[in-house]
C-alpha cells in the first residue's frame, strides 16, 4: 500500500469514527441526566418527608403546646384547690392527731382494766382462801382444848418471874445499882408499887431490878399489843381495832383477835413475825434506857439476849391469855394503902414469901415487885364473876443461889 493510501484510509477512518464518539457521549450524558433526576427525585421526596414530618412536628408541638398549657391550667386550678383546702385539711390532721392520742388512751386504760380485773380476781381468789382459812381457825378456836387452865397460866408466868430474878440477881452482882439514876417517873411509879428508900440494902436491889423489867413486860399486856409493834398498814389496822373494839365489848374483841392473827399471818406472815420481834425489841429497849446508867452502864450483849428470851416467853404467855375464853387480870398491887407504906424490910418480905393463903400477918399481900394474875370465868367462858388468884403479887427473898429456870 501507498503512502497516499494510507493517509487516506487514516482519514476515512478518522471521519468514519467521530460518530460513534458522539454517541457515547450522548449515552453518557443521559446516563448522567438520569442519576440527577433520581438524585432530585431522591430529593424531592426526602424533602416532601421532612416537610411532612415538619408539619408533623409543628402539629404535635402546638398539641404539646396545647397540652402543656391544660396541664398548666389544671395545675393552677389543682394549686386553688390545694389552697382553699389546706385549712380543712390541717384541721383534718389535728382531728386524727387527737383521736389516735384519744384511741391510744383508751388502750392503756383497756389494758390498766385487763390488769386491774386480772388483781381483783387473784385478791377474790386470795380472799376467799383466807376467808376458809379464818373460818376454820374460828372453829378451832372454839374448842376446849385450845384453852389454858388457871394451873398453866400460873406455871408458865412463875417460869418468867423466875427467869427474870435469876437475870435480876446476876445483874445486881455485876454492878452497884445507883438509885439516882433513875428517872423522876420511875422512881413514883415505884412509890405507890414498890417502895424503896435510897439508902436500901444491897439485898433489895434484886427486888427493885424484878420490879422494873416486870413492869416494862406488864405495860405490852394491853389487847391492843397483841398484833406486836409494825409498820405494816394490815397489822397496824387490826392493833386500832382492837383498842377501839375493847372498851365496847371486850369480850367480842378478844373471840376475833386469835382469827384476826391467824389470817394476817397467812397474807404476810413475815410481816407478823417482825411486828412480834419489834414488840420484843422496843421491850428490851425500855428496860436498857432504864437499867442501863443505874447499873452504872455495864450493860452488855448477854444481858439483851437473856432479856429478849423473857420477854419472848411472857408474852407467848400474855397472847395466850388474852384468846382465852376466860378473861385474866395481870396486874401490880399497889404498895401502898391508906394509913400506911409497905417498904422493903426482910421481916416483911419473909412473911409475903413464906405466906400460902391471900393475906399475911392479918394484912392484904401488897407488895408487888411482880403482877398478880387473877381469872375470871373457867374455859368455857362460864361464870365470869367468878375470881380465882393465879399468881399473888410477890417478893421472894434469894437466900441461896438457886437453879436457873429455862425458859421453853
Amino acid at each position: 500500500m501507498s503512502r497516499e493510501t494510507a493517509g487516506t484510509d487514516v482519514h476515512d477512518f478518522k471521519r468514519s469514527s467521530h460518530p460513534v464518539e458522539t454517541k457515547i457521549r450522548t449515552v453518557s450524558d443521559e446516563d448522567a441526566v438520569n442519576e440527577l433526576k433520581r438524585k432530585v427525585y431522591r430529593l424531592e421526596t426526602d424533602l416532601r418527608t421532612v416537610s411532612n414530618e415538619n408539619a408533623a412536628l409543628k402539629l404535635s408541638s402546638r398539641e404539646q403546646r396545647n397540652r402543656h398549657d391544660s396541664v398548666v391550667s389544671e395545675h393552677i386550678g389543682l394549686g386553688e384547690r390545694i389552697k382553699k383546702f389546706m385549712p380543712h385539711h390541717e384541721k383534718t390532721k389535728e382531728s386524727l392527731k387527737a383521736l389516735k392520742a384519744e384511741y391510744d388512751q383508751l388502750q392503756r386504760e383497756c389494758h390498766e382494766l385487763q390488769r386491774a380485773q386480772e388483781k381483783a380476781d387473784d385478791e377474790a381468789d386470795k380472799a376467799r382462801a383466807q376467808l376458809t382459812l379464818y373460818k376454820s381457825s374460828v372453829s378451832a378456836a372454839s374448842k376446849v382444848g385450845t384453852q389454858l387452865t388457871g394451873d398453866e397460866a400460873g406455871s408458865k408466868m412463875d417460869q418468867v418471874f423466875y427467869a427474870i430474878q435469876d437475870f435480876a440477881v446476876t445483874a445486881s452482882r455485876i454492878a452497884e445499882f445507883d438509885y439516882g439514876k433513875l428517872s423522876k417517873d420511875v422512881r413514883g411509879w415505884m412509890a405507890y408499887h414498890v417502895p424503896y428508900a435510897e439508902r436500901s440494902p444491897k439485898s433489895h436491889v434484886p427486888y427493885i431490878i424484878t420490879a422494873l423489867i416486870a413492869k416494862s413486860l406488864v405495860a405490852r399486856f394491853a389487847l391492843e399489843n397483841y398484833f406486836g409493834v409494825s409498820s405494816n398498814p394490815e397489822v397496824n389496822a387490826a392493833s386500832r381495832l382492837t383498842a377501839a373494839f375493847k372498851v365496847v365489848d371486850n369480850a367480842r374483841t378478844k373471840a376475833w383477835l386469835e382469827p384476826t392473827y391467824t389470817l394476817l399471818a397467812g397474807v404476810d406472815k413475815e410481816a407478823v413475825q417482825k411486828s412480834d420481834q419489834a414488840l420484843v425489841d422496843a421491850t428490851v429497849t425500855e428496860i436498857s434506857h432504864v437499867l442501863g446508867p443505874a447499873l452504872h452502864g455495864k450493860w452488855h450483849p448477854a444481858a439483851e439476849t437473856s432479856l429478849r428470851k423473857v420477854s419472848t416467853a411472857a408474852f407467848e404467855l400474855f397472847r395466850t391469855l388474852h384468846r382465852s375464853k376466860a378473861h385474866f387480870h395481870v396486874e401490880f398491887a399497889e404498895a401502898r394503902s391508906s394509913t400506911k407504906t409497905y417498904g422493903f424490910s426482910p421481916e416483911w418480905m419473909q412473911d409475903v414469901a413464906n405466906a400460902e393463903e391471900d393475906s399475911a400477918l392479918g394484912r392484904p399481900i401488897q407488895v408487888s415487885v411482880f403482877p398478880s394474875v387473877a381469872k375470871f370465868g373457867d374455859e368455857m367462858g362460864n361464870n365470869a364473876k367468878e375470881m380465882t388468884v393465879i399468881c399473888k403479887a410477890r417478893v421472894i427473898l434469894q437466900k441461896e443461889p438457886r437453879e436457873s429456870c429455862s425458859m421453853k
